[in-house]
């Protein structure tokens, strides 16, 4: 059973969010408060798997308590549930610890979904956000080997994880073997000073990595994923920690 805390201060949504864990067989809803100075205390006292944390708290933002949060409980998943949403906002939000940006206009039958791969994957980021931070990839500065250029195979691999494809999806969608996949994944890791798959996929999305060639032009926008546009079919998501 995945454990849920949600925070929000609009009952309404604590109630639909409360409504929609009643309707699955593996969501439960171990917690839930309006007030934002009790986040902390009451994610330690429930020890959920998922903490769905409200954007906005009156004239109040929760990212410094998603930070706060993060830092104390390292395995939760974090997901920003919100009215609000742009590329600036999905980036700061992963800056400071979110696993995962929902937008409240997306119906609360999609939500289970989302939780679940954020639990499964490491992560779900709406797909709107996600096309947004695609296409404008906001620079926010230099990070391990930033100016180490990547080739156009290797842009093609890393827009497919940014989208949540499995090893096996990605080599599908480029007809490599799933070995030749894994070796790129792997080799992109240590070029970038990067742990983890989905460290990968936050570090393409929030900085210019896409526009590094080998010859440090941009990249070529007639790859075979640069006509493509998002289908948001499997989440649009970052994907599970392991390459």
């Amino acid at each position: 059973m995945i454990q849920v805390f949600a925070a929000d201060d609009h009952s309404v949504v604590l109630d639909g969010v409360a409504a929609m864990a009643a309707r699955t067989d593996d969501i439960v809803l171990c917690g839930a408060t309006a007030d934002l100075s009790s986040v902390s205390w009451s994610v330690s006292d429930t020890r959920p798997d998922v903490l769905l944390l409200d954007l906005r708290f009156g004239d109040q933002d929760s990212l410094d308590v998603c930070r706060t949060v993060r830092n104390e409980h390292p395995t939760l998943r974090i997901m920003i549930f919100s009215g609000y949403g742009d590329a600036g906002l999905l980036h700061a939000a992963v800056r400071m610890g979110a696993d995962g940006y929902v937008l409240k206009d997306a119906s609360t039958r999609d939500l289970p979904n989302a939780i679940r791969m954020c639990v499964d994957r490491g992560s779900f980021y709406d797909p709107q956000l996600v096309e947004q931070a695609l296409l404008g990839r906001p620079s926010s500065g230099a990070g391990p080997g930033h100016s180490l250029p990547i080739t156009s195979r290797e842009r093609d691999v890393v827009e497919l994880v940014v989208r949540g494809r499995t090893n096996a999806e990605i080599a599908a969608s480029l007809n490599y073997s799933v070995h030749t996949v894994k070796l790129d994944i792997a080799r992109l890791l240590r070029r970038f000073g990067l742990r983890r798959r989905v460290d990968l996929a936050l570090y393409a999305v929030t900085t210019d990595l896409f526009s590094l060639t080998p010859e440090g032009r941009h990249a070529d926008p007639d790859s075979r994923l640069a006509k493509r546009r998002l289908d948001g079919a499997s989440g649009a998501s970052p994907s599970s920690p392991h390459p």
